[in-house]
């Protein structure tokens, strides 16, 4: 009866023991650490005990809705234990409690990961940074300009927000120069740092983009990443009687001085109007001007 016993026991505990050696020939996921302020990446870690195919050959999309993914760096070999490990960085999109989705490999499946992301904090002045972002209308014409802001709210003037020229294939990107703003909230200074492009859609149909991050830096240090949000437009075609060229939008005109009551022979008057077109480039509205 006690060999008995013992046996049973072995086979019990078995699958327990036996998890990690599983685990090193299928695929293993690791964190850096589950917990980071918002601006500053997740680095994730993927082991596998298979040669081939490459670990660069998980599908990340359903990371995508939470995270911006940066692979820049190339699958490696491991000399300890298993035979290929990847290093990927995960930018989240908010802060707050995220949950890494599921990912396969080799039809295995990663683990759920929860993490937690921390509100943005300028260490120079330790105050908190406010990320806040603005998509205009996603379903729009051909051509249409389709405005994405992102505002960038903390307490010194002097940060430098940088973005490299966006390109995207499909779509003719403006980018606007950075506006600032200080305001007085609850007796402390605040300055809002405004950040906007322009969007005007080239070819009908579905369009994806993500627009290039938004460095943070303070005393010449980039501190904070920041990413605009994911954008999908659904584009629509324009009628037939359209020209392509033509810019398309809601035009604003308001009267800005008046004439006066009476007007006089031989004399000439001024009559000054403002044209505004939200979403509209320069170029678009030199356009509507020549008509």
């Amino acid at each position: 009866m006690v060999r008995i016993g013992v046996l049973l026991m072995i086979v019990m505990f078995w699958p327990s023991l036996a998890f990690p050696a599983q685990a090193g020939n299928g695929i293993a996921l690791s964190l850096k650490a589950d917990e980071v302020e918002f601006g500053k990446p997740l680095q994730l870690i993927f082991k596998s005990g298979y040669s081939r195919p490459g670990l660069d050959t998980i599908d990340l999309s359903p990371l995508e809705k939470d995270f911006v993914v940066e692979t820049p760096w190339d699958v490696q070999e491991d000399s300890h234990g298993a035979r290929q490990y990847w290093r990927i960085r995960l930018y989240a999109r908010r802060p707050g409690s995220i949950t890494l989705l599921s990912l396969a490999f080799h039809g295995i499946y990663t683990q759920e990961i929860p993490v937690r992301i921390t509100p943005a904090i300028d260490h120079t002045d330790h105050v908190p940074i406010h990320v806040q972002a603005e998509v205009g209308n996603t379903g729009v014409w051909l051509n249409q300009g389709v405005p994405v802001s992102v505002t960038i709210e903390n307490s010194s003037p002097h940060v430098q927000l940088e973005s490299d020229a966006p390109q995207q294939p499909g779509a003719t990107i403006e980018q606007l120069p950075v506006v600032r703003q200080t305001q007085q909230v609850d007796g402390v200074g605040r300055v809002q740092h405004h950040l906007t492009w322009i969007l005007y859609p080239q070819f009908p149909g579905k369009l994806q983009m993500q627009l290039p991050v938004i460095r943070y830096r303070r005393d010449g240090v980039t501190t904070h990443r920041f990413y605009p949000p994911a954008i999908r437009l659904d584009v629509r075609p324009l009628p037939a009687f359209v020209p392509p060229t033509l810019p398309v939008g809601r035009v604003e005109v308001e009267l800005l001085s008046s004439l006066p009551p009476v007007l006089l022979k031989n004399r000439l008057n001024f009559l000054t109007l403002q044209l505004k077109m939200p979403g509209a480039g320069r170029a678009g509205v030199s356009q509507v001007l020549r008509q």
